[in-house]
């Protein structure tokens, strides 16, 4: 007899449950992506907060790829920084390129910034003092 002849054909159902088990995998992995991205923005806003300085920064650059970013540069004691920051469609539209926006950073690690508006929307709001 034959190798193949001996082999039983799988089943329908066996087949379903396989595809299943592999969705629900890649489901879960990606709530776990999701999961740890959240912890990390959650770590860095909670940073910043420790030390935050508020400041003004200049939109010098805007792209719609793969969704709305733009690029928020500021300087903090000469030295320049480039903020790069996914935003939702009503800030995209509502800056332009050279247009002035409220950031906020670590005064520790310069950095380290994330956009005023983010932050207020954010669990809970930013009080400056």
């Amino acid at each position: 007899m034959n190798y193949y002849q001996l082999k039983k054909p799988i089943s329908l159902r066996y087949k379903i449950l396989c595809v299943l088990a592999v969705c629900l995998i890649g489901f879960l992995i990606i709530l776990l992506i999701l999961y740890f991205l959240q912890k990390k923005y959650e770590a860095k806003r909670e940073a910043i907060l420790k030390n935050p300085v508020k400041l003004t920064g200049i939109v010098f650059n805007k792209t719609s790829y793969k969704g709305h970013s733009f690029d928020v540069e500021y300087f903090v004691n000469n030295k320049r920084f480039v903020l790069k920051d996914d935003v939702n469609e009503e800030n995209y539209r509502k800056y332009k390129s050279g247009d002035s926006i409220k950031i906020i950073y670590d005064r520790l690690a310069p950095s380290q910034a994330i956009l005023l508006e983010d932050l207020n929307k954010s669990n809970g709001r930013y009080n400056s003092k």
